[in-house]
């Protein structure tokens, strides 16, 4: 008899998010993605810019900036994704628990894993890109007024995982799509509490454009017609439902800017020093890439 099979990495990985194929967009999801971006291109002309900057094989690390409550914007840069590449090409993307959990087997067949720091490094180990949103809930989240900001809130996790696993930092900006869903306030206590959030772990919550016109409208509902208290109920199911963070308000190209990548050599050097000089440059090129500014010319 044989004793039992050794695990890889990617088993691993594929174990804890439930998953057969981690980084693999399912192929009725590619379809239904590229039948969608008919309708994208339309509305939001999503594009991506820079893409022959991605390394040819191996893993890497795309890190980018975050907006317009986050949920559009990843599903046209996922639709992109399955245009570009027909499935074909492995990406995974680290996401909130919640979000994780509450998406079931449609999430998993995205091939996406939850944002755990073994989660990403085990796909980095297995080969698989990874894309990463450091400013997770509080940069997505951040209003419109403050759209040219990149703000990770000095989180350095993706540093971490680029240099234990030593792969290059590709850094990519996004313009366009805070914008698209507007946000007019972040909520650091208030809303996650009144919506039930906060019972799950979500510390903050935004307050979209969409989600305000909405609310008002079922509000006034419920005290101008026979909807009554119903109204009520349903002005906050609108503000606690997801519809709001995918109907675009402002029709305006979303772009989606990759620069050269960054080898882990030139970024950490062979020391593990403080991560604050890598964290400020990443920022900058991100920065820079958001403004219109060139790819910074070489890495592998």
């Amino acid at each position: 008899m044989t004793g039992p099979r050794t695990k890889s990495r990617l088993d691993r990985v594929a174990d804890g998010a439930r998953v057969g194929e981690v980084g693999r967009i399912q192929p009725w999801l590619v379809r239904w993605l590229r039948f969608q971006l008919r309708f994208a291109r339309v509305l939001a002309r999503p594009r991506f810019e820079g893409l022959p900057n991605l390394p040819a094989a191996g893993p890497f690390v795309i890190v980018s900036n975050h907006s317009g409550g986050g949920l559009l914007e990843v599903h046209m840069l996922t639709m992109l994704w399955a245009d570009v590449t027909r499935g074909e090409r492995l990406m995974t993307a680290l996401t909130h628990p919640l979000t994780y959990r509450l998406g079931g087997r449609f999430t998993r067949d995205y091939g996406m894993v939850p944002s755990t720091y073994r989660a990403g490094l085990d796909a980095l180990a297995a080969g698989i890109p990874l894309i990463v949103f450091p400013g997770g809930d509080h940069e997505c989240f951040r209003p419109i007024w403050q759209d040219r900001r990149v703000d990770f809130n000095g989180r350095q996790g993706f540093l971490r995982l680029a240099r234990e696993a030593r792969v290059p930092i590709v850094p990519m900006g996004i313009v366009g799509s805070g914008w698209v869903t507007p946000v007019l306030w972040r909520s650091e206590g208030l809303l996650p509490w009144i919506l039930g959030y906060r019972l799950f772990g979500m510390k903050r919550f935004p307050l979209m454009l969409t989600g305000l016109v909405g609310a008002i409208g079922f509000s006034l509902a419920g005290l101008f017609t026979p909807l009554g208290w119903w109204g009520l109920l349903l002005a906050w199911l609108w503000l606690a439902g997801p519809l709001q963070f995918v109907i675009p308000v402002i029709p305006r190209s979303i772009a989606f800017r990759l620069g050269a990548p960054i080898p882990p050599e030139e970024m950490f050097g062979d020391e593990e020093g403080p991560l604050a000089p890598a964290y400020d440059r990443v920022i900058a090129e991100i920065v820079a890439l958001r403004s219109g500014a060139p790819a910074r010319p070489g890495g592998p």
